[in-house]
This record gives structure tokens, sequence and C-alpha cells, in this order.
């Protein structure tokens, strides 16, 4: 059995596991399963009566066992467990269960048989296996060297690619575009997601943007962004260097950032060969990346894609491939033009035309010259005598008192017009 150190882990030398081609993920040698004492950036398997908040004691100690315990639970290496509510009340979330329900595959998902599940302890800052264990050697550190006591030197590891360690999962190659302008040549290669420049890629002076850049002794992040940008662009560009995630792998603390409030890139002699190796891995200035003035991270700006390694085996959909719902095209209202002036009423009734309307055959000629009006035919007159109307003779008015003789007299009147009238 190969003893490692918590040293060796903290400093992300690779170890004697592979990575599953399905899931991309690191799968443990059995050498590397620690069955006591767990350890920040080990892999353990636990017995009966040992609970998540047991191991998170041992191995981040009491000070940070809360904190352990929450960063074992929130690993995605450690999906393979179940997760429940038991034992986990004072947290508000579904936390692991070690149940004796997997098989030995350190990867076994639960009820597929009866040991204990393998689990992920760790490093304080949640980093997962593929980012701890599967990372380039930094450069051995001479007995005695660098004063003091002679650190251990750390063994000789084949190179991460073909012969050597698989890369964490296998990188995809975008299409190449049809048309468009032509993206920065590119010769690096990908580690964990994130683009790796070739040695032939990093400047070591006159830095420019787009670029990766080590400093040398005296080199501060300040001067790089002065060179890079300009003065007038001193301060934006400094700035765009410190929020690059790329740059995530150099040590930031507030010395020499003062001015800006924040913690910023401390450009210090303490970092291997390797373009993203960590903080005291070896005695080298690290490889710092100088964003464009657009912002762009180098998998965006060389046309790469940044991976996320997928967890579990990638699933094709099933059945055919719906496209989404486009809606139909309803065009706008648009109100209708009222009339201008007065309306005019129909004269007259409407009378609706008899029998069907035949269309006109061939074109209609427009009349040549004004239109002349009818010509005035006068009414005809009456033919015969004009026969004036009647109108009935004076009668005088029978005053009253007269009596009968009034009321004879009267009738006689009537009688003698009536006998005219007969006459005619």
């Amino acid at each position: 059995m190969i003893r490692r150190h918590k040293w060796m882990h903290s400093r992300g030398f690779a170890f004697a596991g592979s990575i599953d081609a399905t899931s991309g993920r690191y799968v443990p040698d059995a050498s590397e399963i620690l069955t006591s004492n767990p350890k920040p950036g080990s892999f353990y398997i636990p017995r009966s009566g040992i609970y998540p908040a047991k191991v998170a004691d041992v191995a981040y100690g009491a000070a940070d066992r809360k904190r352990g315990l929450l960063a074992m639970n929130a690993s995605t290496w450690n999906d393979h467990i179940r997760r429940a509510a038991a034992g986990w009340e004072p947290y508000k979330v579904k936390g692991l269960q070690f149940e004796a329900k997997y098989s030995s595959d350190p990867r076994a998902v639960y009820g597929s048989g009866k040991l204990f599940p393998i689990v992920w302890v760790p490093l304080l800052d949640g980093r997962e296996p593929e980012a701890v264990i599967v990372s380039p050697a930094p450069a051995p550190i001479p007995p005695g060297g660098g004063g003091g006591s002679a650190a251990p030197i750390p063994p000789q590891l084949p190179p991460i690619g073909p012969g050597g360690l698989p890369p964490p999962w296998v990188q995809p190659q975008p299409p190449t575009p049809p048309s468009g302008p032509t993206p920065p040549t590119s010769s690096g290669g990908y580690v964990s997601g994130r683009y790796v420049p070739s040695p032939s890629q990093i400047l070591t002076a006159a830095p420019k943007p787009g670029t990766f850049y080590r400093p040398r002794s005296g080199i501060y992040p300040i001067k790089v962004a002065e060179v890079a940008y300009g003065a007038a662009d001193r301060k934006r560009g400094v700035l765009a260097m410190n929020a690059s995630t790329w740059n995530d792998h150099i040590r930031r603390a507030a010395a020499g950032w003062e001015s800006y409030k924040v913690k910023g890139l401390q450009f210090e002699a303490k970092y291997g060969a390797h373009p993203s190796s960590f903080y005291a891995t070896g005695k080298l200035f690290p490889v710092v990346w100088i964003p464009p003035r657009t912002g762009e991270e180098p998998e965006a700006f060389f046309s790469k894609p940044s991976p996320t390694p997928p967890v579990g085996p990638v699933v094709p959909p099933v059945g055919p491939v719906v496209p989404p719902y486009v809606p139909p095209y309803v065009p706008p209202y648009v109100p209708p033009t009222p009339p201008v002036g007065p309306v005019e009423p129909p004269v007259g009734p409407v009378e609706p035309p008899v029998g069907p309307v035949e269309p006109p055959v061939g074109p209609v000629e427009p009349p040549v010259g004004p239109v002349e009006p009818p010509p005035y035919v006068p009414p005809t007159p009456p033919v015969g005598p004009v026969v004036p109307p009647y109108v009935p003779p004076y009668v005088p008015p029978i005053s009253p008192g007269s009596g009968k003789l009034g009321g004879v007299v009267a009738g006689v009147t009537v009688i003698a017009a009536i006998a005219r009238l007969l006459e005619r």
C-alpha cells in the first residue's frame, strides 16, 4: 500500500486512481480509501456507528466541524450517496446517510450492495477530487533547499495526456465556423475545464491584452497593466486582471491594493512550472492571464468551450425532438380612418337590384370630353277642360230664436243646393 500524506493531498498530486470515461469523475484506487482517521482531501469508507458529523469532527477538528460537514454534503462527488433530512435537522438540509447499502465500486449507488459508501472528504475550500488529485505535480524542492529543514521530495509522476495520466474528461472540439473573423492562434490544452497555454504562448516581456504572462522579480500587477493597457487604462486593466477567474490559482491579498479596497493578485515566486499550479507548489512566479479590453476569459477569447464535467452517464433524449412552440403572427390592430367632412344621408329608399348583376364585358372606356346633361323636357299639360274645384254656395247662418220657421227655411235651402248639384 502506498502511503500518501495530507501534505501531498493539499498540493494537488496525482494519485493511483483513474478517470471514468463515461462520467468524467475520478475513481480512487483501493490504496487511497482510508478506513480510519479521515483527513481533508482524502477518500474514506465509514463503518457501523460512524456518522457524517463524527467524520467531520475527526477530519477538520471541533472548530471547523460544521464548515467541513457542510463541505462534505455539498460535494458533487458524493452525489451517489443517499441524502435525507434525518440527523441534519439543525442544518435544515438533506444530508448524507451512511448506510450499508452499497457495493464495492467507489461510485456505487444506493441499494447496490451491503457495504458502506465511500465518501470524499474535501478540503475546506470545497474543491472536488478532480481539482485536488488530478493536477500536475509541483517542481520538487531539493533537500535542504529554501532554508530550514528539508522538504519531502514528491514522487516523479507521468504527464497528463497521451502516454501518461488521462485528462479529467474528454474535451469536445467546437465545429469550425464557416465564415467570420479568424480567431487568435491557439496551441494550448485543457485541464479541469480551463484553458492551459502552451509554453510558446506565455510571454516573459512586453505583456499585451489577450495574452499569458509570467512576471519576474520586481514586476507588480499595476506595472503589468500599465505596459499592457497604457497609462490611461491602467486602473481598468489591473481590475480586469484581478477579476478574471482564470487567475484564481494566484493568491490574493490586500497588500498593494489598498487604494482599490479589494484583495488583489500577489506576484510571488511560490508556484510550480505548470501554468495553473497553486500557491506554495514551487519557486517560480505565477502565469497570469491578461484579459482583452472586452474582458473575455481565455476559453472565449480562443474560441474554445469551457466545459463542465458531467455527473453520471449522459442519457440521450427519448422520442422525437419537439421544436419550441412559436405563436402565429397576429398583425397589429389599425383603427379605421374616419371620413373627412359631413356624411350625406341617402335620398329616398334604396331599391335592391333585380336579378343577377352581370359584370361588364371588356374594359370600360371612359367618356371622351365633357359629359353633356340631358335636355330639358317640360311637363305635359292635362288633356280636356279644366274642372275648377267645387266651392259650396254661401249659406247665411240661422240666427238663434227663429223657431220652427227658421228650421224649415234652412231645410229648403239645403234641398235646393243639392238639386243644383245634381243638375251638373
